[in-house]
């Protein structure tokens, strides 16, 4: 869906679509909800939902953990919605009462209660599903169903069919009253796919399953991020011009105006992990360059003997096409005395390594990500957090892929970027789905919030809770960003009235990241929509903030 043409600044709000709550919702937020958050959106001046990846996961309830790239999940669909419905209706009426009495998403039960339902409203109307037209020329007309259908086993194709069929016909539904009422909606692609998934299974080619994705050691994490997914093979991908990734594309437009792409550093560079390896801190970029043995040997008079005493001591990583230096390389003793051995030439060999990536990184990246550009009118949206190379923003800017700012993360020489100065082509946000909410980054440690409180220009002291004031001044600053879009996630919306916080501001957070937890991917708003369209002070309050960013000129 063709994003709408930029005329002033944009305002969004950052939902999971499984964090929604109507009265008309089964356990979870569905497809169809996004309607009636539309006219709350509406109400209160906002352009833009920006919502998670709705990818089929299983039983996994992370929807970055996807088993196909292009089935929706059977979790977000509306049995009511759906012919023959009502040989289930007590069923669905009994099971609403239960699951929407609870505070969290019961991700797992819910699913298997709509699929015994799904499974149900099927076999009582095989005959007339069978014969269905629409639904056998929206099959021939969607190829990658081959594979995933095989995948869920050929014995039940026509029920994971006619499942696909509905969940796309509901998602289409609401994404196109969603463009009527002018609100554009936001999706999001995952750059990473299960090991398990069907397009690992029937595209071996394309994928290189000897190498897990991570991320390397940061403050965080001094052993790094194992993620356990497949990495690329992204020779064999350039091969046919990045088809599969252009049909990822091409499926997303059917919904979306615009699309956050997951991870984009990973089109530029993966920090990959052996599989036989479990720590994060033994891998390297790819692609890169590499140093060779022959120039360890010829130019600096290392032996067979000592690059494999190198390699051994974790000082050297073997890869497919050449050495790579550890993350801790410098922790190698005997790294450290052939360097002194060398009068320190093999030092700057290795700071020459590090530093000579930018430029197949420049290349990789525009090459990828110039081919998914040109196949879409969706507006791109990249996630470039955490250590970025020094070539992407000019790359996405010259692709026009909007970049990311956060806050709390837009650190310049130690001190906070202000909102104001972001560069245009951004969207700016308060939190973001792996983060801690306002309410929680408040009462966190390690971050100077004294400091914080003074750059609002408030009156008193730092108080020891995000206040509704102190909230309100956090959120008119984001709204004065230099952003084309600003997009805010739900809870910190609701933190702007104390009716529509929940008791425990952790019990917000959407996910921990490398923490296996019940609360992960869990959280749902507190009131219904309804409740909310109809809470005309809040709405009026939170009209007046966005008014204000609508109004503002793009000259500014």
């Amino acid at each position: 869906m063709r994003f709408p043409t930029f005329d002033r600044f944009l305002t969004g709000v950052a939902v999971p679509v499984s964090s929604l709550r109507s009265q008309s919702s089964c356990g979870i937020g569905e497809f169809p909800d996004l309607v009636l958050f539309g006219e709350w959106c509406r109400r209160t001046g906002l352009d833009l939902i920006q919502i998670l990846p709705v990818n089929d996961t299983g039983f996994d309830p992370s929807p970055y953990n996807a088993r196909s790239a292009f089935a929706l999940n059977p979790v977000y669909i509306r049995l009511e919605d759906i012919p023959g419905w009502r040989v289930c209706a007590g069923e669905i009426r009994d099971a609403r009462l239960h699951f929407e009495a609870s505070e969290k998403l019961q991700y797992r039960s819910v699913l298997h209660f709509k699929l015994e339902m799904l499974e149900r409203i099927f076999q009582n109307n095989r005959a007339a599903i069978a014969a269905d037209e629409s639904l056998w020329e929206w099959v021939q007309a969607n190829p990658w169903l081959d594979t995933y259908l095989e995948y869920c086993g050929r014995a039940k194709e026509l029920f994971y069919g006619w499942t696909q069929y509905h969940l796309e016909l509901q998602l289409k539904s609401a994404a196109l009253r969603l463009h009527a009422m002018g609100i554009a909606l936001k999706g999001d692609i995952p750059i990473l796919l299960s090991a398990q998934s069907a397009d690992v299974h029937f595209n071996p080619s394309l994928f290189n399953t000897k190498l897990r994705v991570g991320a390397p050691p940061d403050m965080f994490s001094k052993e790094g991020q194992n993620w356990k997914f497949p990495s690329f093979c992204w020779t064999e991908m350039e091969r046919d011009d990045y088809a599969w990734w252009r049909s990822r594309i091409e499926r997303a437009s059917r919904f979306f105006h615009a699309c956050r792409i997951d991870h984009v550093l990973g089109f530029f560079r993966v920090w990959v992990i052996p599989e036989s390896v479990d720590s994060a801190a033994l891998g390297y970029f790819e692609p890169a360059n590499r140093i060779r043995a022959d120039v360890l040997s010829k130019e600096y008079g290392l032996g067979t003997k000592d690059i494999e005493e190198l390699v051994q001591s974790n000082a050297l990583l073997r890869t497919e096409n050449g050495y790579a230096p550890a993350w801790y390389w410098h922790h190698s003793h005997a790294l450290i005395q052939l360097i002194d051995r060398s009068g320190g030439r093999l030092r700057t060999l290795i700071d020459d390594f590090w530093n000579g990536q930018e430029a197949p990184w420049r290349d990789h990246g525009r090459k990828v990500l110039g081919a998914l550009a040109e196949s879409t009118d969706m507006l791109l949206c990249g996630e470039d957090l955490g250590v970025i190379p020094s070539c992407v923003p000019e790359v996405l800017e010259d692709l026009n892929i909007l970049g990311l700012r956060v806050e709390r993360w837009s650190d310049r020489d130690g001190r906070l970027c202000i909102p104001e100065s972001y560069p245009r082509l951004t969207v700016s946000t308060t939190s973001t789905h792996d983060s801690s909410t306002l309410r929680s980054w408040w009462q966190e440690h390690g971050w100077n919030r004294d400091e914080y409180f003074h750059t609002l220009n408030l009156p008193g002291s730092c108080p020891d809770y995000l206040t509704t004031e102190v909230c309100a001044a956090i959120l008119e600053r984001q709204l004065n960003s230099n952003s084309l879009i600003v997009v805010l996630p739900l809870q910190d919306l609701f933190a702007l009235h104390y009716d529509l916080r929940t008791p425990d501001p952790h019990s917000e957070r959407i996910n921990v990241p490398g923490v296996e937890s019940d609360d992960n991917w869990a959280y749902r708003m507190k009131l219904p929509i309804e409740a909310l369209l109809a809470y005309d002070s809040y709405n009026d309050y939170l009209q007046r903030f966005i008014t204000r960013r609508r109004i503002r000129s793009l000259q500014d």
